[in-house]
């Protein structure tokens, strides 16, 4: 096997297929019909976003944490955030009343024993039908801040598109490391971090459609930076990352396949 072929297999294997796919489908259209009959006219519309949309969250079994984004945009009566995240709580623990619940702020996390669900509360916003107004973490989630989740879609879909649909199992890939080595990177920075890499700075990866999964694998990695502010622990992960990546390539460039791909396999096990 080669280096490609084994990212590529990994790549694969971090997609949500068959009985995980339907067990989610399936608890997500009972979640809008319970969010429906609970919250009536109070709610004006609730749809579900993220990685689960975007086709990049990966299966329970490569990432514990692994969640479903579902957005509820309530009626705005001038209230705070808390008090939009209490009234999901109430939902939850009147429609889900044997399962795990906890608070983490922006979200109400409902634990599911094939899923969890991150309900975030929501406002829309007067500037844009595609903006809304989710808790904001700088004001301690007292107060407002805007997002638009489709925007992130779109660019990530056209991003993909754009440098021959690699993007996407990159993002798989990483997110799969960054689940083993507990979690140095949030799932959602480490995909923006990808997305931003390719789109803001393209001039620094000559793409052609010759290049491989490896190859934007490499090209990432060998320009993460690490940041002053980073704890120890995380900036030691990111290190020990770019030094393997350093002698996957140096074992390609000697033609030692066989060596670079176990070095590989060190660095992201295939289970």
């Amino acid at each position: 096997m080669t280096v490609n072929g084994y990212l590529t297999s990994i790549a694969k294997k971090a997609i949500i297929r068959d009985q995980e796919k339907k067990s989610i489908e399936t608890s997500i259209g009972a979640l809008k019909n319970r969010v429906e009959q609970y919250f009536g006219s109070n709610v004006s519309n609730h749809f579900q976003f993220g990685s689960s949309v975007r086709k990049t969250m990966l299966p329970r079994n490569l990432d514990i944490k692994s969640d479903v984004d579902y957005m509820i945009v309530f009626r705005d009566d001038g209230y705070r955030p808390q008090t939009y995240l209490n009234q999901i709580r109430s939902f939850v623990e009147t429609k889900y009343s044997r399962s795990e619940i906890k608070q983490s702020n922006p979200s109400i996390i409902l634990l599911l024993s094939h899923i969890n669900f991150e309900l975030v509360p929501a406002l829309s916003s007067l500037m844009s039908v595609c903006e809304y107004r989710i808790p904001d973490k700088s004001s301690s989630y007292n107060d407002w801040i805007s997002t638009s989740p489709l925007v992130h879609d779109t660019n990530l879909a056209n991003s993909n598109k754009e440098y021959n649909y690699q993007i996407k199992p990159l993002i798989r890939i990483l997110k799969y490391w960054n689940a083993i080595n507990k979690y140095p990177f949030n799932s959602y920075e480490l995909e923006c971090l990808i997305l931003d890499y390719f789109n803001v700075h393209p001039f620094l990866f000559e793409y052609s459609s010759s290049k491989t999964l490896a190859d934007y694998l490499f090209e990432f990695i060998t320009n993460l930076n690490l940041s002053w502010n980073d704890p120890d622990w995380k900036r030691n992960k990111i290190t020990q990352l770019k030094n393997h990546v350093y002698k996957i390539k140096v074992l390609i460039q000697r033609n030692n396949e066989l060596g670079a791909v176990t070095e590989l396999k060190k660095l992201i096990p295939l289970t």
